[in-house]
């Protein structure tokens, strides 16, 4: 009976012995290769935060992130020192020179570093004058321990002194971001441990510089509409539509006013036309000729629209014209007259007349008529 037991002991032993040596040899089949740390980074300011990273890499390229695992410090805590909190996060004390180490399984990985003092700070800007609604950015320049200069805008705290006048991003990605709104003086301030910059913003009005009137060249065709614009350019090259704004005047047709505000003219008859624009003190000009042309049809797009109850639909239309043997399509949804014949099922909208809303379920005949008129039949389906 000894012999039994003595017999079950050792294969249990020896049981143990191979499964040891097969755990070991498991783990000798993935040995690591090397660690890599990042950011690479070769310096940092004093009082700056930096997260480091750590991952494994193996010797069959096999890559491992071992941050939270691995075990950092530095050959010079007074200078720079890591987190007791979060491992990889270091933090400059003070100027020097210093090394950082990551290690892992008895592999280590070193990362020389220098610390900078932060001497001064100033704020640069890429403009010379501020105008409402032109962006500017704004970069703030630390001068350091060693004399050399360093943006740190994406370090720097930034606020106005007046947000109605004037704001500027404090957010990831977009700080230093001026946005004038108003005019008036807003004092930008940049802060980094400690130092502070600012900058006086005076933001003012943008001059016009120029006016010109689109489209510069088109084909006029009688009774048609066209839509113009006057098209101003400010200091600071800002673009804006002053269709609006101008004085406007017209020879050889009409100028007429859509219920969004867009300006068209429509030439009375084949002939001379011209168009003039004027606004503080700046004037603009342009002449054409209109030809004859026959109106064939209107058409409506969609052509065969379906609707869910609560749902909006935008519908176009446009005039076909014959020019001789050529056929133009122009466009005049703002110029067409546009109903429904069962507005509790499909309504047109009011400052939007081409913009239909679904009531109700039902059927509806839309129709939109443009000097002649054009009916379209529609088919609402849904459920209320």
């Amino acid at each position: 009976m000894k012999l039994v037991k003595d017999f079950i002991f050792l294969l249990l032993c020896l049981g143990l012995f191979l499964g040891c040596r097969k755990a070991a040899v498991t783990a000798d089949d993935q040995p690591i290769a090397y660690l890599e740390v990042s950011p690479a980074s070769t310096s940092m300011l004093v009082q700056e935060q930096t997260q480091f990273s750590a991952k494994a890499v193996g010797k069959d390229a096999s890559e491992t992130a071992l941050t939270t695992e691995a075990t950092w410090w530095t050959s010079d805590k007074t200078v720079a020192e890591f987190s007791l909190v979060k491992n990889g996060l270091l933090q400059a004390k003070a100027p020097g020179k210093v090394v950082a180490y990551a290690s892992y399984q008895g592999v280590t990985r070193s990362l020389p570093l220098t610390v900078y003092g932060v001497t001064g700070l100033s704020v640069s800007t890429d403009r010379s004058s501020y105008y409402i609604d032109q962006d500017a950015t704004l970069t703030a320049v630390a001068v350091l321990s060693n004399d050399a200069t360093q943006d740190v805008s994406n370090l720097a705290s930034w606020s106005s002194s007046d947000t109605t006048v004037a704001s500027v991003s404090d957010s990831e990605g977009n700080k230093g971001r001026l946005s004038p709104l108003a005019q008036g003086s807003a004092v930008i301030t940049a802060d980094l441990f400690g130092l502070r910059a600012t900058l006086t913003s005076t933001v003012t009005q943008a001059g016009l510089l120029s006016l010109t009137l689109e489209p510069v060249s088109t084909l006029w065709i009688e009774k048609i509409p066209e839509r113009v614009r006057a098209i101003g350019v400010y200091a600071g090259n800002q673009v804006r539509d002053l269709s609006d704004q101008v004085d406007w005047s017209a020879t050889g047709g009409a100028l007429s006013y859509t219920p969004k505000g867009n300006a068209y003219f429509t030439p009375a008859a084949a002939g001379a036309i011209s168009l003039s624009a004027s606004i503080g003190g700046l004037s603009a000009s342009l002449t054409g000729t209109a030809v004859a042309g026959t109106l064939q049809e209107v058409e409506v797009w969609p052509q065969a629209p379906q609707w869910v109850v609560g749902s909006q639909e935008n519908l176009r239309a446009w005039a076909v014209v014959s020019v001789g043997s050529v056929y133009y399509a122009k466009e005049v949804t703002e110029q067409s007259t546009w109903t429904s014949s069962a507005p509790t099922v499909v309504s047109m909208g009011s400052m939007n007349p081409s913009l239909t809303q679904a009531k109700a379920t039902g059927s509806s005949t839309l129709s939109a008529s443009f000097t002649q008129a054009l009916t379209v039949p529609v088919t609402l389906s849904g459920s209320t």
